[in-house]
C-alpha cells in the first residue's frame, strides 16, 4: 500500500516537467555551433517540374539554386514561409492624414501692418482739437500700432508652423511614392533607379519646399541617388528645426499669461477708444480734419479688429492642438525619417537580383518554392517551371505538446473510497468500519502531455512522455511514459504509463473492519487524502501545426 514513496515520485514528476525544457535548449544550442551550408541544384533547362523530399540534420541550412536560367526573360517568385514583405503603410501616414495644419488666422477681420493706424496723423495735426486730447490721440495710435503689429506677428508665427507642417506632409507624401514606386513590376532596375532620382528632383524643387539653395543647384545639375539621400535627410533636418522654432515661440506667446496681458490691454485701448470718441463729439463747430477723427475712432470701435483679431487668434490656437502637431512632426523626424530611408534604401541592386538563401532547418518541415513564368512580349518562349524543395529535419531534440483525453485505473486504493458504520451484532454500543463498493474502476480525465523525442524525418515517433491532468479541476494527476506519434503536421498520439494522483481512503489512525464505540448520530469515518500510483491510456492530438 504506497502511501509515503509516491510523494518522492511526485517530486520527480514535477521537477522533470520543469527542466526538460532548459535542457532541450542546451542541446538546441550546442547542435547550433556547426551548421552545415548545403545547395539543393536545380536545371531550369533539363529538369522537368519536381516535388523533391529530402532530410537534412536539424540545425544545416538548405538553399536552392537554379542554373541555366535567363532572368531577363522570365519572372522568377519565391515562397518561403519565413519570408514576409514590408509593404504596410508606414503608420505615420495615418496620423498625418487625421491632422490639420494650423491655418493663418482669420486676421482679426482683415487685421494688416497698413490697417494699424486708426487716425490719419495730418487729420491729427490739423485738427481743431485740444492739444491734451491730440497728445492722447497720438499715444493711443502708438499703443494700438504696437498691440496689432503683436497679433499680426502672433498669427505669423501660427501661419509659419503650418508652412513646415505642409513640408512635413509633402515628405510622407514621398515616402508614400517611393513605395509606389518599390511595388512596379517588370522594370529594370536602372529605370527604377532613374525613376526615384526624377521624383526627388521634382519633390524638392517644387516651389511649394524650399531646401537649401546648395542643395537644389544640386539637384538641378542631376545629383546622383547617393547625394539624394543626403539631400533628403538634410531638408527633413530643416523642417523639424524650424518647426521647434516656431514650436517654441508659440508656446512662449500663447502663454496664459501673455494672453491675459494682452486682452487687458486690448480692453484698455477700447476704454481709451471710447473716451477720445467721446472727447471729439463734444467739440464745437468741428473743422473736417476734426470730424475724420470722429469718423476713425467711430469705425474702429465697430470693426473692433484688435478684439476679433486676439480672438480669433485664441481660438484658432486652442483648435490646432499645436502640441500634438509637433509631437507629428517630430516623430517624422524619428520614426518617420527611419522608415522613409528604410524603404530608400531598399532601391538598390541586390534587391532587383534572384537568389534563394540557405535556410536554417530548424522546424519539423522547411518548403521552397520557386515558380518561373514567362514575361509577356518577349521574343521567344521560355519554360514555365515550378520547383519545390520540402526538407524535413532529421535528428535534434524535439519537444512537443498534445491535449486530449486520459483514462486513469489502477488497484482499489487509487481511487476515491467511501466507508460507513455498522453495527455490531450483540454489541448495541459498538460499531465495525465497512468500506463501500467502489462503481468505478477507471476515473476519466483530460489534460496535456508533453513528447520528447529525437527526430527522423519519419511519420511515426516513439517519445518519452511527461503530463498532467485534472478531473474536477482541484485534483492534478501527474503523467509519465511512452507515446506513439502518428503524423507529420498534424498529430494523433497514442500514450500509456503510470499516472500519480491523490486518492481519498480512511485516515491512518483507523481500518476497516475496525470495531469502535459507537459514534454520534451523523458522523462520517474519518478520511485523508495520499498520493497513489496507478496506470493511464491516452489519446491526445495536436492538430495546429504549432
Amino acid at each position: 500500500m504506497l502511501k509515503v514513496n509516491s510523494s518522492f515520485i511526485a517530486y520527480v514528476l514535477k521537477t522533470a516537467l520543469i527542466l526538460i525544457p532548459f535542457t532541450y535548449s542546451s542541446l538546441i544550442q550546442a547542435q547550433s555551433q556547426t551548421p552545415i551550408v548545403h545547395y539543393e541544384t536545380y536545371d531550369y533547362l533539363n529538369d522537368a517540374d519536381k516535388v523533391s523530399l529530402k532530410k537534412e540534420k536539424f540545425d544545416s541550412r538548405v538553399g536552392l539554386k537554379i542554373i541555366n536560367v535567363n532572368k531577363k526573360l522570365v519572372d522568377i517568385n519565391k515562397d518561403i514561409n519565413k519570408t514576409s514583405f514590408n509593404e504596410e503603410t508606414p503608420a505615420l501616414f495615418e496620423t498625418f492624414a487625421k491632422s490639420t495644419a494650423p491655418a493663418p488666422a482669420a486676421g482679426g477681420n482683415g487685421l494688416a501692418p497698413a490697417a494699424l493706424a486708426v487716425f490719419n496723423n495730418n487729420d491729427i495735426l490739423q485738427s481743431n482739437i485740444p492739444e491734451p486730447l491730440r497728445t492722447k490721440i497720438s499715444s493711443f495710435q502708438q499703443d494700438y500700432t504696437r498691440l496689432g503689429t503683436t497679433l499680426i506677428q502672433n498669427d505669423g508665427l501660427l501661419k509659419k508652423f503650418g508652412e513646415e507642417y505642409t513640408h512635413g506632409k509633402a515628405i510622407l507624401q514621398y515616402h508614400s511614392d517611393l513605395i509606389s514606386l518599390q511595388n512596379i513590376c517588370n522594370r529594370a532596375f536602372n529605370d527604377i533607379l532613374n525613376d526615384v532620382n526624377n521624383l526627388t528632383l521634382q519633390t524638392f524643387t517644387n516651389a511649394a519646399l524650399v531646401p537649401i539653395p546648395a542643395d537644389k543647384a544640386l539637384l538641378l545639375i542631376g545629383s546622383n541617388y547617393t547625394q539624394n539621400r543626403g539631400i533628403v535627410n538634410r531638408y527633413i533636418t530643416k523642417t523639424i528645426d524650424n518647426a521647434k522654432s516656431f514650436y517654441d515661440q508659440i508656446n512662449a506667446a500663447f502663454l496664459p499669461s501673455n494672453l491675459d496681458k494682452l486682452s487687458i490691454e486690448e480692453k484698455a485701448l477700447k476704454d481709451t477708444l471710447n473716451s477720445i470718441e467721446t472727447s471729439l463729439k463734444r467739440i464745437k463747430n468741428p473743422n473736417t480734419q476734426t470730424r475724420n477723427l470722429i469718423d476713425a475712432a467711430h469705425r474702429t470701435k465697430l470693426s473692433n479688429d484688435l478684439g476679433n483679431s486676439l480672438k480669433d487668434l485664441e481660438e484658432l490656437f486652442d483648435k490646432a492642438d499645436i502640441n500634438k502637431l509637433y509631437k507629428d512632426l517630430e516623430a517624422l523626424g524619428s520614426a518617420g525619417r527611419t522608415a522613409l530611408f528604410d524603404t530608400y534604401d531598399w532601391f538598390n541592386v541586390s534587391n532587383y537580383t534572384y537568389y534563394v538563401s540557405p535556410q536554417t532547418i530548424d522546424k519539423d518541415l522547411t518548403v521552397i518554392s520557386v515558380a518561373i513564368e514567362p514575361k509577356e512580349n518577349v521574343p521567344c518562349g521560355p519554360l514555365a517551371k515550378s520547383f519545390e524543395l520540402r526538407v524535413r529535419a532529421k535528428g535534434g531534440i524535439k519537444i512537443d505538446f498534445s491535449t486530449g483525453l486520459f483514462a486513469n485505473f489502477g488497484g482499489n486504493n487509487f481511487l476515491d473510497q467511501t466507508y460507513r458504520y455498522d453495527s455490531v451484532s450483540g454489541q448495541p454500543d459498538k460499531n465495525v468500519i465497512v468500506q463501500n463498493k467502489t462503481k468505478n474502476i477507471i476515473f476519466p480525465s483530460v489534460g496535456a502531455l508533453m513528447h520528447i523525442y529525437k527526430r527522423n524525418g519519419k511519420d511515426a515517433h516513439f517519445s518519452g512522455t511527461f503530463g498532467i491532468s485534472t478531473k474536477d479541476l482541484e485534483t492534478i494527476n501527474y503523467h509519465l511514459g511512452g507515446s506513439l506519434i502518428f503524423g507529420y503536421s498534424q498529430r494523433f498520439i497514442l500514450s500509456a504509463g503510470a499516472t500519480l494522483t491523490k486518492a481519498t481512503l480512511i485516515s491512518d489512525s483507523y481500518e476497516v473492519g475496525q470495531v469502535v464505540n459507537k459514534p454520534t448520530e451523523g458522523a462520517v469515518v474519518p478520511t485523508d487524502t495520499f498520493n497513489r500510483l496507478g496506470f493511464f491510456v491516452a489519446f491526445s492530438y495536436n492538430l495546429t501545426a504549432k
